[in-house]
């Protein structure tokens, strides 16, 4: 199961995962709301495997996570995205769960440099399809990318970790 928690709007591009969907025995549960809904339910209507729950509270939005394998983010090439890192990926590597994504930039690298998650090409309708059943043929390397990425978290995005060295550099700059 491959998994995507949040607001369906024009962000998002999810024909990739369509494709994918119609050609693999793996379940995408896109949860949330937004302008895109519609559209997706018209157009996975015959696709058991495409869920598409509706908005999810908080708790139930952790169960997902813990019953997938994956998480997805497939955003749309946009350079306010490629030069940051979106908190879905935060989200995902406090989770211990692989991003699978189309973003490139500051995010790609990072999942290619920490072996935390896959990219796919957008442009190549079968490129995520192909990633993802070689993927599923390896539980071992969704394993090993599982804990780089929770690995990753603790390390690079932790909030105590991290406020605490922001405070100690903010002292040192205060006392020059």
């Amino acid at each position: 199961r491959i998994y995507f928690v949040g607001t369906l709007n024009d962000v998002f591009d999810f024909e990739s995962a369509i494709s994918a969907a119609q050609n693999l025995e793996v379940d995408f549960v896109i949860a949330g709301d937004g302008p895109q809904r519609n559209d997706l339910l018209a157009k996975t209507i015959e696709l058991p495997n495409f869920i598409l729950p509706g908005w999810i509270s908080a708790a139930q939005s952790y169960v997902l996570s813990k019953r997938s394998q994956l998480s997805f983010a497939p955003i749309k090439s946009r350079l306010d995205y490629e030069i940051s890192i979106p908190n879905k990926f935060i989200d995902s590597f406090r989770l211990g769960k692989p991003m699978v994504t189309s973003l490139m930039g500051v995010s790609g690298n990072l999942l290619i440099d920490s072996q935390c998650g896959i990219l796919y090409s957008a442009e190549d309708s079968d490129d995520l399809t192909v990633k993802l059943r070689n993927l599923f043929l390896d539980p071992k390397r969704i394993e090993f990318m599982s804990s780089n990425a929770r690995n990753l978290y603790l390390e690079k995005f932790e909030y105590q970790k991290i406020y605490g060295e922001l405070v100690n550099h903010l002292v040192q700059l205060a006392r020059k």
